[in-house]
């Protein structure tokens, strides 16, 4: 088996970094660095990459995704490849290939449009979402034929504990702690400035209790189910549009 060393070592050039010809800054302030190194071989796509490492260290992770229980759940090089082996062969078999490509366009089938018509992309505001929250570890989107986008939203255990200091217990169906509240409240205010009504969370939510595998809530690649989800929680989403706006309901933190 290659050693971890060895296959970070050999992923990388020596760093012989030059400046141009003569090291001094083109007319527009730009400098160009090139590598002193000659380009050797290197792989055609990248399944020929992911075979090269999958045969020298198969166990060894390629990925890694923390799950809502706050641990990682990883892919390695060789069921990577086996993966792609499998998805590609599937695609030759139903006569696709360069004649006859496909192309993949996400998981459109959670996007969804507000009462405005505004169509919503929701894996990209729910990795917004996720990116600017370390704290967060998923969440789902409401908001179809609705006045705006909301959230529920589930717990980092480990990132929560280490931010602040504690882990905060159950109130019935949510999470109510002022300190994890403060915090969301200025991701969601972060969020919100220079973005339309489709590009940002009004609300939010923290559940208490996860995802449930046997309800479907989680599909059986370790996804959370945005809409069985929102289906079975439906109480829990009406308290996000409801008005008085109930308590454990999260929103932007309002400035003058």
């Amino acid at each position: 088996m290659t050693s971890r060393a060895s296959i970070t070592g050999s992923l990388f050039a020596p760093p012989m970094i030059v400046a141009g010809r003569a090291g001094e800054p083109h007319s527009d302030g730009s400098l160009v660095l090139r590598s002193a190194q000659p380009l050797g071989d290197y792989p055609v796509t990248v399944m020929h990459s992911l075979r090269k490492w999958a045969k020298a260290d198969p166990e060894h992770p390629l990925v890694a995704e923390r799950g809502l229980d706050g641990r990682w759940r990883t892919r390695s090089y060789g069921e990577a490849a086996a993966a792609g082996e499998a998805i590609g062969q599937a695609l030759l078999d139903r006569g696709l290939g360069p004649d006859r490509p496909l192309v993949f366009r996400g998981r459109i089938a959670e996007d969804f449009k507000l009462e405005t018509g505004t169509f919503v992309r929701v894996g990209a505001l729910r990795t917004a979402l996720l990116s600017a929250a370390p704290i967060l570890a998923d969440a789902v989107l409401a908001g179809e034929n609705r006045e705006c986008v909301c959230a529920l939203a589930w717990l980092n255990a480990a990132e929560t504990r280490r931010l602040i200091g504690e882990e905060p217990q159950p109130d019935g169906e949510l999470i109510i702690n002022e300190s994890v509240h403060k915090v969301l409240a200025q991701v969601l205010s972060d969020l919100a400035e220079a973005a339309g009504s489709s590009a940002r969370v009004e609300r939010l939510l923290v559940l208490a209790r996860p995802a449930d595998l046997d309800a479907g809530e989680i599909t059986d690649k370790g996804y959370v189910n945005q809409r069985k989800v929102l289906a079975r929680r439906a109480a829990l989403v009406e308290m996000l549009y409801a008005t008085p706006m109930p308590a454990g309901v999260i929103v932007a933190v309002r400035t003058a």
